[in-house]
């Protein structure tokens, strides 16, 4: 978090490209603890496809591995981005680091979910901190949760449904 805090401004977003793993919950809450906005990006995705969301979300910063940073670093992006390695600690910045400050309130973007692009190009659904704090109300009502469960998270962490009902 502090990381992140230092490079960027408030609201800011920042894509996490990992694949599930405790480093991405890390990243997740991290990104959330900064208020920036969660962008997920599946780690399987290929260059072309990171590309898209990163441009089309106009994300600031990169969170991935090794083996994504690889991947990030041959792309091509329309604006600065600077890519974090989660095992690492190294920032390498693509171009100069330039960001726009906005103001956070409980309707502000939290997080930009990826769709199933299956039209084209995936879209992104904005939820907010409002949004994902009634997702998480609804699903642990319907699921009569009680606090003491244990859940294993079967989904890829970047898709709605392993986001919104697994993770969170």
């Amino acid at each position: 978090a502090c990381i992140i805090r230092k490079q960027l401004k408030k609201r800011a977003h920042v894509a996490i490209l990992l694949p599930n793993s405790i480093s991405y919950v890390l990243a997740y809450c991290s990104i959330i603890l900064c208020e920036s906005v969660v962008v997920p990006i599946y780690y399987k995705s290929t260059t072309n496809e990171i590309e898209h969301g990163v441009n089309y979300c106009d994300v600031s910063m990169i969170i991935t591995d090794s083996d994504g940073e690889k991947r990030v670093l041959n792309s091509k992006f329309n604006h600065n981005v600077t890519v974090l390695n989660v095992y690492t600690l190294e920032l390498k910045s693509i171009g100069k680091l330039d960001t726009q400050a906005i103001i956070h309130s409980p309707d502000c973007v939290s997080i930009m979910l990826g769709t199933s692009g299956s039209t084209g190009n995936p879209k992104r659904v904005m939820l907010s901190d409002s949004n994902m704090i009634e997702n998480a109300l609804g699903i642990i009502q319907s699921l009569k949760y009680h606090g003491d469960e244990r859940f294993l998270v079967a989904l890829p962490m970047t898709f709605a449904s392993g986001n919104t009902s697994q993770l969170v």
